[in-house]
């Protein structure tokens, strides 16, 4: 549908489309907002799916929640129907297909949000009906906006879902939902809502199946695994959340959106709490976020730290805590603004103060206190703790550096936000903090890289051009390495973003590179997971670095990703100068694959010889020795590419002469001859790849005559053979 405007809005571009109508981004042109509209298909401008999408303009009319999407306008115009919501960029779904899951204590917050969202309509009288990440948007400030009303069940709309109907998304259903129920409430949302924290994180279903019926089968007779067989570090009372939320009887279940919120709450308390440290196949041990600190004992466990506290619970950090309330006095010796009241008192410290700063780079538990002050600002004023990181750059640059790290390792959501919010106001400041990162600890600076891509790929692809391009390119691009070792998905998916922003092509090639100098297989593996349009980036990758890209090619070829390059080089095929480059270096690399590679594109309808023979005129010039035992890899490529080529690409090869061997095979050709005929030079295929030979055209007359006598059978050999000699010099 090509849509301009409706409804008074301006429409800029779709963003999205399905089978019953498509989703816009557009402006109000009265205030300048960016607005999503939702536009119904004509096709499905009546009965059941109209009736649908009323609903949902009706639903989401009424509810008023920061967890809710706002609806800002509906209507129809034209015989189209429409409504216009606030407009939120990211999609959970999305994010899982990236990333797989999201960290532990992200995926608790996200859940808690949707459960908030669900209290509020829950309490209106609404019941979702279809939960799933798919219809949980996500805006810039990570905050969850839920969406898609539109199968909702309602006490006043009731009249409009059918009695013993199923309906919702299988993956995420209700047991009840599933037995086409009449009397689906808000537990039935609570279930879908289980079933999506466990895919957050586990990155599978609690039901999955291969067909419908075995997902149905799932939901109403089997137990979910648990998340101790794909998790290693979790606190208790999760398991005990997900069984509860993904109990078959309805009784049995959370009975209201705030009981489970109370229980999130207290999980998002003891992972707050908890070290990050903890080993990695130890389940928490429960703990309620009411307990007593009992006072020390010296003849304690030593698993409980004296006290009847595990030592898991207490950070490095809350002993100087404890100093403080048992020491009196000691509290002053820090100064008004050290982060080790907040910790203490469990108030976030003023980190605003201009002591705040120096104070906590003279702690020495600094760097995990101004993680956990600069962490729990950001949740109230995120401006705040931007500014609180870069006093703490001005002062310390590598203090600050090892502070990002601390927040990455409590939250690597937040910590990926805080360095978006850096960026936006200083990019020069980001690249320093990236370099500083990547000096002091470069496998964590991976790590960073990959929670910057997991957050907003766009906004990664669009810095990455100032960010290699600057003066710190060099150290940045170990930071590449080490995230594509952590994750090449993720690298991956940021080349095809880059492909899709002007200016970043020469950057990222620029990483790609290092990453195969590193490690050619994960480059190999990055090129396979690319899509087509990444040609773009991959071909500055084959200018500056062409020997690395014949072996990065050839490499992943050998590895699986026969149908992904072959797409590229077709690409590539209109940038003659690029792809004679690629093929000659993939020659040299492995003259008996990349024959096997451009064969195979012969017959192919997007390349074939016409489109093949310049690049392997263009190849033989780099390196006709290369290009010339990749040839004689595959007699077919005589047959296919003579007809394209000019006859002097082929002259003194050390193959049988004009002639000579068997027929049909070997690169030469027989021109036909009668007894009188005369012989054209341009006829006969002169045998050389080398560009010299190319340029003067010299052909010698020994080519013609076979220097022995042929006495096979059918063969007839020529005594006497005559020449016009005109263009032909002696060669004495």
């Amino acid at each position: 549908m090509d849509l301009k405007e409706i409804g008074g809005y301006q429409v800029i571009e779709m963003v999205g489309e399905g089978g019953q109508g498509s989703v816009y981004r557009a402006q109000d042109a009265s205030t300048g907002q960016i607005v999503a509209i939702k536009v119904l298909s004509r096709s499905a401008s009546d009965g059941e799916f109209l009736d649908r999408f009323q609903r949902e303009a009706s639903i989401m009319a009424t509810l008023r929640h920061p967890n809710v999407v706002e609806v800002y306008d509906h209507g129809e115009e034209d015989g189209q129907h429409y409504i216009v919501t606030e407009f939120v960029t990211e999609n959970l779904e999305r994010i899982l297909e990236r990333g797989g899951t999201l960290p532990l204590q992200r995926a608790i917050t996200v859940v808690q949000q949707i459960a908030s969202a669900l209290q509020i309509s829950h309490n209106a009288g609404i019941t979702h009906r279809d939960i799933k990440p798919a219809n949980v948007l996500l805006n810039d400030a990570g905050d969850v906006k839920l969406t898609d009303f539109g199968i909702a069940s309602a006490e006043q709309l009731d009249s409009m879902t059918s009695e013993n109907t199923t309906v919702g998304t299988p993956l995420y259903m209700s047991p009840e939902q599933i037995q086409g129920s009449d009397a689906i409430d808000g537990r039935s949302d609570l279930y879908s809502l289980g079933c999506l924290l466990y895919e957050v994180l586990t990155g599978a279903t609690p039901f999955p199946g291969k067909s419908t019926f075995e997902i149905f089968n799932g939901h109403i007779n089997d137990a979910h695994v648990p998340i101790a067989n794909h998790m290693d570090e979790f606190p208790e009372q999760l398991e005990d959340l997900l069984t509860k939320s993904l109990t078959k009887d309805r009784d049995q279940r959370y009975q209201t959106a705030d009981e489970m919120i109370n229980d999130l709450e207290e999980i998002n308390t003891i992972l707050a709490e908890g070290p990050q440290d903890v080993a990695r196949t130890r389940v928490m041990p429960k703990v309620l976020a009411t307990q007593v600190i009992d006072k020390p004992n010296t003849t304690g466990s030593s698993t409980t730290g004296g006290g009847g506290m595990p030592k898991w619970l207490m950070p490095a950090g809350a002993i100087v805590a404890l100093l403080v309330i048992i020491g009196g006095g000691a509290f002053f010796f820090m100064g008004q603004d050290s982060g080790a009241v907040g910790l203490a008192t469990g108030i976030a410290a003023d980190i605003s103060g201009e002591n705040w700063a120096p104070g906590i780079i003279a702690n020495p538990d600094g760097i995990q206190q101004a993680a956990s002050d600069l962490s729990a600002a950001y949740g109230q004023d995120p401006v705040s703790a931007v500014a609180g990181i870069n006093r703490l750059d001005d002062l310390d640059p590598m203090f600050a550096a090892s502070v990002i790290m601390g927040i990455h390792s409590q939250n690597q959501s937040q910590a990926a936000q805080i360095l978006f919010s850096i960026a936006d106001a200083d990019e020069l400041r980001l690249e320093g903090h990236l370099a500083r990162l990547t000096e002091t600890d470069p496998i964590h600076a991976g790590e960073i890289l990959v929670s910057l891509i997991n957050e907003n790929v766009t906004e990664v692809a669009s810095l990455m051009e100032d960010v290699i391009e600057g003066d710190n390119g060099q150290i940045l691009q170990a930071m590449f390495v080490e995230a594509a070792m952590n994750d090449d998905l993720a690298i991956a998916q940021l080349v095809n973003e880059a492909a899709l922003t002007p200016g970043a092509e020469q950057s990222i090639a620029k990483a790609l590179i290092s990453i195969a100098n590193a490690d050619i297989e994960i480059a190999a593996d990055i090129l396979g997971g690319t899509n087509t349009g990444s040609s773009s980036i991959w071909q500055p990758f084959i200018a500056i670095e062409p020997t690395g890209a014949g072996a990065t090619f050839i490499k992943a070829y050998k590895s699986g990703y026969e149908g992904e390059i072959t797409e590229k080089i077709i690409n590539i095929l209109p940038d003659i100068y690029v792809s004679g480059l690629l093929l000659s270096h993939m020659a040299r690399e492995d003259s008996a694959e990349t024959a096997r590679v451009y064969a195979g594109l012969m017959d192919n309808q997007d390349a074939g010889p016409g489109s093949m023979s310049p690049t392997i005129v263009e190849a033989a010039k780099i390196d006709y020795v290369a290009v010339e035992k990749m040839l004689t890899e595959d007699a077919s490529f005589i047959g296919h590419l003579s007809q394209y080529a000019h006859p002097q690409i082929w002259t003194t090869m050390e193959l049988p002469m004009a002639g000579d061997g068997e027929e049909g095979k070997g690169i030469w050709t027989k021109p036909s001859l009668d007894s009188s005929s005369l012989i054209n030079f341009s006829s006969i295929v002169v045998k050389s790849l080398n560009a010299s030979d190319i340029e003067s055209g010299t052909v010698g007359i020994f080519d013609v005559t076979p220097p022995v006598s042929d006495t096979r059978q059918d063969r007839n050999v020529l005594t006497h053979v005559q020449i016009d000699t005109a263009g032909f010099i002696s060669n004495g």
